[in-house]
């Protein structure tokens, strides 16, 4: 039996889509056969619609790069790499909202005027916090801040999931798939209708492959969670939604053991 995690095998990245999860799966899958795949699925995820330079080896593999062209989302990776490997090469903005185009416009802009494709990995990594943290300042934007799904990246995303299970059922992965814990004392930085129906989809989709679906999002109480750094220049500490304190961690090691276990059985 083998059992793997992500973790010491790629780099660590926050905002992870769902597109470079499948990415990685297939990747990891190569190596070694998964037997149970546990994936987080964060509403926040799906807004984000990079695959970032990391990944390019997972998707230029030869043996994987069949397994990626007859999927989806694998072609929309390949297609993505393709074009940032090409410097006069355009995003695609038109799925975008214009909040992102501008947030996109402000980064390019920082990006352009620091010569940050000549710069060392770390370096350039630096300026993408910096590009993030000014954009937040510019548009006022809080960890409270609600920001609506982004249809197209959205669907594009939720395909990305759908390939991750259909893979899996392929290979004989078992998945169990989780909404995270949220906080509930305050006002969660959702549209709660959208994050509803975001559960509602996921939940369906799950029941259609057979994957184990289990709702974590009110297991941690309001009181262990607590506050960050600032995420805009000059912000003050603001309520933090992603992580929670070490008593928040041990409840959802107990609650998922179970469901892990038996998975494995």
């Amino acid at each position: 039996m083998a059992t793997r995690s992500f973790a010491g095998r790629l780099p660590k990245y926050t905002n992870v889509s769902l597109t470079e999860l499948m990415v990685a799966d297939t990747y990891l899958e190569s190596d070694r056969h998964i037997d149970v795949l546990v994936i987080p699925m964060f509403l926040d995820d799906t807004r984000e619609q990079h695959v970032r330079e990391v990944l390019r080896p997972a998707v230029e593999r030869p043996d994987r790069l069949a397994e990626l062209q007859g999927l989806a989302s694998g072609r929309y990776a390949i297609s993505t790499l393709a074009k940032a490997a090409t410097a006069d090469a355009p995003a695609e903005t038109s799925s975008l909202s214009l909040q992102q185009k501008s947030e996109n416009a402000i980064t390019g802009l920082l990006e352009k005027c620091c010569g940050v494709q000549t710069m060392r990995a770390e370096a350039h990594g630096q300026i993408e916090v910096q590009a993030f943290f000014f954009r937040n300042w510019a548009f006022n934007i809080t960890a409270q801040t609600v920001r609506p799904i982004i249809p197209v990246v959205y669907q594009q995303n939720m395909t990305a999931l759908e390939d991750i299970f259909r893979l899996a059922r392929q290979r004989s992965t078992r998945v169990i798939a989780y909404i995270p814990p949220l906080r509930q004392d305050v006002k969660a930085p959702y549209d709660m209708q959208q994050y509803r129906d975001f559960k509602a989809q996921t939940q369906a989709l799950c029941k259609r492959y057979g994957v184990h679906w289990v709702d974590f999002d009110q297991l941690v109480p309001g009181q262990y969670w607590g506050t960050k750094a600032a995420t805009r220049t000059g912000g003050k500490a603001e309520l933090d939604f992603m992580h929670y304190q070490e008593p928040g961690h041990v409840r959802l090691a107990k609650a998922m053991q179970p469901v892990v276990e038996a998975a494995l059985k």
